[in-house]
């Protein structure tokens, strides 16, 4: 398992992504843990989750964690 992050930059709402958080949501969106919405191209840091979606990313995080 190798672990990667990314830069946020090519979402539009990047800025809005706390510093405290910043190191985990590149390692998340690097790793393909979390994908973002594809049509409005933003991550939605400051927004609230599904049940799906939560589910989604923990589904992910547990294949990309094994």
């Amino acid at each position: 398992y190798k672990a990667s992050s990314v830069s946020l930059s090519s979402f539009k709402d990047a800025n809005k992504v706390s510093n405290f958080a910043r190191t985990g949501m590149q390692w998340a969106v690097g790793n393909g843990v979390i994908t973002g919405n594809a049509s409005s191209n933003t991550l939605n840091p400051l927004g609230t989750t599904t049940r799906a979606e939560a589910a989604s990313m923990l589904y992910k995080y547990c294949l990309k964690v094994k």
